[in-house]
C-alpha cells in the first residue's frame, strides 16, 4: 500500500461562488489583451499630490477614474450581451474593485463596487475602496456588497453546483440583474502582493475586465535614449460577442495615453 502524507481542509464556503463564475467564464468570448503602460509620470504626480495634501490618493481609484473616462467614448465596450444581435449598454459606469479582506481569519477577495464612476472624483472613488477595506464582514455577511440577502446566500451554497451554474447563466441573461450585482466592469490588483515580471489572465462573466499587475523598472527608450522607467503590467478582457477588435483597439489606446500622461492628477 502507498502511504500519502495530506490535510484536507475546507475552504471558505464563498469560493463556491468562484468557482462557479469561473466555470460560466470560461464559456464567454473573451479575448485577452496584454499591455506595458509606463505609469512613472503618474506615480510620481501620485507621490507629489501625497507630500503636499497629505491625502491617501490610491493608484488603484485613479486607475478606475481613468478607465471610467475612457469607457465613456466606448460604452459597447462594457456592454451585456442580450440575445441574438442585441446587447444591452449601461450609461452608468459601475465598476466592481476587488479588496482582499480578513474574514474569520482567512483572506478573501470582497468586491467593492463604485457607481458611477465616471461621475466620481479620485478622492471619492478612493474613500469607497478605503472604506471597503474596514467594513465589518463576518462568514454570515454576503460578499456582494447589500444586493443579495444573507439568507439567499446561504440558499445558493447548499445547492447543487450544476444548479449554481445554471443561477449564473440565467443572471447573464438578465443584464440588469448582473449589473446591480456586479457591476460591469471589474478590476483586480494581484501586482501589489508581490513583484511579478508577467501578466494575470483572469476569468469572468462581467463584460470588461482589468488584471493589474505588478509594476516593475523597466528600461525604455525617451527621445533616442534608454531610461529606466516604472512601467505596469496590465490584462484587459473584452466581450467579443458585443465590441468587435478595431474599436477596443482604439479604446485600449486611449486608455494607454490616459494613465501614460497622468491624466487628471495635478501635482
Amino acid at each position: 500500500m502507498i502511504k500519502t502524507s495530506a490535510d484536507i481542509r475546507t475552504f471558505p464556503v464563498h469560493r463556491m461562488a468562484s468557482i462557479d463564475t469561473f466555470a460560466v467564464g470560461k464559456r464567454k468570448h473573451h479575448i485577452p489583451v496584454m499591455l506595458e503602460i509606463d505609469v512613472t509620470r503618474a506615480l510620481e504626480k501620485i507621490q507629489s499630490i501625497r507630500k503636499k495634501t497629505r491625502k491617501k490618493l490610491s493608484f488603484t481609484a485613479w486607475f478606475v477614474k481613468c478607465v471610467a473616462e475612457a469607457v465613456g467614448k466606448y460604452p459597447d465596450i462594457h456592454a451585456y450581451y442580450l440575445k441574438r444581435n442585441r446587447s444591452m449598454v449601461f450609461r452608468d459606469v459601475d465598476i466592481t474593485v476587488l479588496v482582499e479582506r480578513d474574514v474569520g481569519g482567512e483572506k478573501v477577495p470582497y468586491p467593492c463596487v463604485i457607481r458611477g464612476a465616471h461621475d466620481k472624483g479620485v478622492d471619492a472613488i478612493t474613500g469607497e475602496i478605503e472604506a471597503a477595506r474596514v467594513r465589518e464582514l463576518s462568514r454570515e455577511r454576503p460578499l456582494l456588497e447589500d444586493t443579495v440577502s444573507p439568507l439567499l446566500l446561504r440558499i445558493y451554497y447548499a445547492l447543487p453546483g450544476f444548479i449554481r451554474r445554471a443561477y449564473w447563466r440565467a443572471v447573464l441573461k438578465m443584464p440588469s440583474v448582473a449589473n446591480r450585482q456586479m457591476g460591469s466592469i471589474t478590476v483586480t490588483s494581484v501586482g501589489m502582493f508581490g513583484t511579478v515580471r508577467g501578466w494575470f489572465i483572469p476569468i469572468t462573466v462581467i463584460p470588461l475586465a482589468f488584471a493589474v499587475g505588478s509594476i516593475v523598472d523597466t528600461p525604455r527608450v525617451i527621445q533616442g535614449r534608454v531610461m529606466a522607467r516604472k512601467v505596469l503590467y496590465l490584462t484587459v478582457l473584452f466581450d467579443h460577442d458585443v465590441i468587435d477588435g478595431a474599436p477596443a483597439a482604439r479604446f485600449m489606446a486611449d486608455l494607454t495615453a490616459l494613465l501614460e500622461n497622468a491624466h487628471g492628477l495635478q501635482a
